[in-house]
């Protein structure tokens, strides 16, 4: 990226391996950036552009991309992230055409006509060097349950009466409910963080802020505002991307300088989350309090996922992880806490 930061091609390249690397949306700033460098090929890059929104959770975004692009021309696996988008979105017709094609590929370009649907599902799953988590996850949990066949399968139907959202403590375990299905779950950080958020829909909270999980609250010490909040991460990102912009252009001095305002601000953010006025958060911290905040997120719902499959695609939809974290429901719904 230094030594072609300007060559559309190879951020798109870079772009498509951070998806890899659970780094979604800088793989989404990357590859608009090499549209933007070159728009007469923009529409060549699509297919890219449609697995990295894909793996940053744009699945509309990914599916409008996707829908553009000659399957014909793209990699075998290709339909397999279209399958999972629409499965991800509720549409299991349009999944269903989409896991077909890829069965047609596969059959015909890697394997052999007679090859089975379980073999095709993990051959896609092998060939993916993902390094941590996949929005894939899901989609591959619903196949395995019915071992990639999808024959006969039934459309779910709507229901007129969605029920209650009601997540609740007990002890050692929670018990959530979610469309008249309860699952119950041991205790867990992942599953109080996943509590913050679903309470509080649309909110943002900074990785820092869930790292404490209940301590600050119990603590009555006084989060940030929503506008001071707003403030802060939009600052936060702006910064991000200076670096980013510095680093590429070869300005060491002005990558010193954003370095040390990034620090100064997280280190306000961390004292206004109530983690102590000794805390001081580098990059370096942040990183690491961001993959652990997200790993356990997401850990939390692939175990609701095998358990509720209803609920863990509602979750890997709605809730985003990273620096910031929030909860935004794909359906109009409201939790409750007993």
């Amino acid at each position: 990226m230094k030594v072609n930061p300007n060559d559309a091609w190879n951020l798109v390249q870079v772009a498509f391996s951070m998806m890899y690397l659970e780094l979604g949306d800088e793989g989404v700033r990357l590859y608009e950036t090499a549209c933007q460098l070159n728009p007469l090929y923009a529409d060549r890059y699509l297919k890219y552009g449609a697995n990295i929104y894909f793996e940053a959770g744009y699945i509309q975004q990914s599916l409008d991309m996707a829908k553009r692009v000659d399957p014909g021309t793209a990699w075998v696996d290709f339909p397999v992230y279209m399958a999972a988008a629409y499965y991800l979105l509720g549409d299991l017709k349009e999944m269903q055409n989409s896991w077909e094609l890829f069965l047609h590929y596969f059959r015909q370009q890697i394997s052999t006509s007679d090859a089975s649907p379980q073999e095709a599902l993990r051959w896609q799953k092998e060939i993916n060097p993902y390094k941590g988590n996949t929005n894939l996850q899901a989609f591959w949990d619903y196949m395995d349950s019915l071992n990639g066949e999808l024959k006969g399968f039934k459309e779910e139907v709507p229901q007129e009466s969605q029920g209650q959202s009601v997540i609740s403590h007990h002890g050692d375990f929670w018990e959530i409910e979610y469309k008249h299905h309860k699952v119950v779950l041991k205790d867990s950080k992942g599953l109080q963080d996943l509590r913050k958020l679903l309470l509080r829909p649309d909110e943002e909270f900074h990785c820092s802020e869930l790292a404490g999980n209940g301590a600050i609250e119990e603590k009555g010490v006084e989060m940030f505002d929503n506008k001071a909040k707003t403030a802060y991460q939009k600052r936060i990102i702006e910064i991000q991307n200076a670096i980013m912009e510095a680093e590429l252009m070869g300005n060491t001095h002005q990558t010193e300088q954003l370095h040390w305002e990034y620090e100064e601000v997280l280190d306000h953010v961390s004292k206004s989350s109530g983690l102590g006025h000794n805390a001081r958060l580098t990059s370096g911290s942040v990183d690491k309090i961001r993959s652990a905040v997200t790993l356990r997120i997401k850990s939390c719902i692939k175990k609701i996922s095998k358990e509720h499959a209803a609920l863990g695609k509602h979750l890997s939809v709605s809730v985003k992880t990273g620096t910031f974290c929030s909860y935004q429901p794909e359906e109009k719904l409201r939790w409750t806490e007993e």
